[in-house]
């Protein structure tokens, strides 16, 4: 009796196996596009508003990305309830944005050791009970990027306001002075 040699392919089936393998490996990496030169900090500075009014941003010649910082944060403000908040907002390295009410972000932001987005994140999402309040996003969702337009859904998991909705802002270039 034959000692069993375990499963083959003939030489050829085997070429083939690796090219289909290889095939797939290079389709699941280039689907996996980031939006990299499509963020609204990417652009030249311009205010984006919500086709509602109720958000803005603003991305100013400090605002816009750099080697340095390529995720800057963004100064807005949001009109909820009828109550005005001063806002911080935040895209991350793929398609996530948040809006913070400025007084939480600078909460937060004053917990975490080093600028930088990840530690910020990282903080959010493990937050001590033993703080006095937990501090919560406005809104956070994901994006759809173009030069001009932004939509952002909602998710009904994050923040405290318009869970599961589509937000569209519309990129307002800043009005040239005349001097």
């Amino acid at each position: 009796m034959r000692k069993s040699e375990g499963w083959k392919l003939p030489r050829g089936n085997k070429s083939i196996l690796m090219g289909i393998m290889c095939f797939s490996v290079l389709c699941l990496v280039s689907s996996c596009r980031l939006p990299q030169g499509e963020r609204p900090f990417d652009y030249e500075p311009a205010k984006w508003i919500s086709e509602s009014g109720e958000f803005w941003f603003e991305v100013t010649e400090d605002t816009v990305a750099t080697e340095e910082n390529p995720f800057p944060v963004l100064e807005g403000g949001v009109t909820l309830d009828g109550e005005e908040y001063v806002c911080k907002v935040m895209f991350d390295g793929a398609v996530n944005m948040d809006i913070w009410e400025k007084e939480d972000w600078e909460y937060i932001r004053g917990h975490v050791e080093k600028e930088r987005l990840e530690d910020f994140r990282r903080y959010v999402h493990s937050q001590n009970p033993v703080y006095e309040k937990k501090r919560e996003r406005l809104l956070g969702g994901t994006c759809s990027f173009s030069p001009s337009k932004l939509v952002v859904r909602v998710s009904d998991k994050i923040g405290k306001y318009h869970p599961g909705i589509k937000l569209v802002f519309v990129r307002q270039a800043f009005a040239l002075s005349s001097e």
